[in-house]
């Protein structure tokens, strides 16, 4: 799953998550919290294996859910300690990008693909093809696959339904340019 997908996955599911437990829309804290966890295994572990080759997958470390099921318990006791919000947004952002990249390999019954969900306990394939060049490269070539922007239109729908939660505090972190 490419990046925007994830964070549609991951928007998609937190939305649902909150509509039914909280009774309303994410709001913009939550949302950016989403965002960033649903990216946070890819800028974990691509980096860690593809430029500097310490880890032996793009999908090994931060993909395992044993790694994850550590760092969700740590983000929930910091937020329950510290009184801040958003460990159930990260909780969800976090794990649908886990479940993001084990559905193809799952629905394809190419098991192999799915160890990274045990890393270290079990292997994971290296990559055939690490560096981001080549993942860009063949982003290009493949082109976006429908079920994907499916997802993205479907969940921007949502999320301006949900009142575009997050935009205002993304827009207010942006260098705004000098007015003489």
């Amino acid at each position: 799953m490419w990046p925007w997908g994830h964070l549609a996955f991951g928007y998609l599911a937190y939305s649902l998550v909150a509509h039914r437990w909280r009774g309303r829309p994410p709001d913009g804290r939550e949302a950016i919290v989403v965002a960033i966890a649903t990216q946070f295994p890819d800028i974990v572990d691509k980096p860690l294996a593809w430029t500097v080759p310490i880890l032996p997958s793009g999908r090994s470390f931060a993909h395992s859910l044993l790694t994850a099921s550590i760092i969700v318990t740590f983000v929930t006791i910091y937020c329950r300690r510290t009184g801040r919000e958003g460990a159930l947004a990260f909780c969800v952002g976090y794990f649908s990008h886990i479940v993001g990249d084990a559905f193809g390999p799952l629905l394809a019954g190419e098991y192999v693909y799915l160890t990274f969900l045990l890393w270290p306990v079990l292997p994971v394939r290296a990559d055939t093809e690490p560096s981001f060049a080549a993942h860009f490269e063949s982003l290009l070539s493949l082109g976006f696959s429908a079920p994907e922007l499916l997802l993205v239109a479907v969940t921007i729908l949502l999320w301006v339904s949900d009142g575009v939660p997050g935009l205002s505090e993304f827009l207010d972190v942006l260098p705004r340019p000098n007015r003489w």
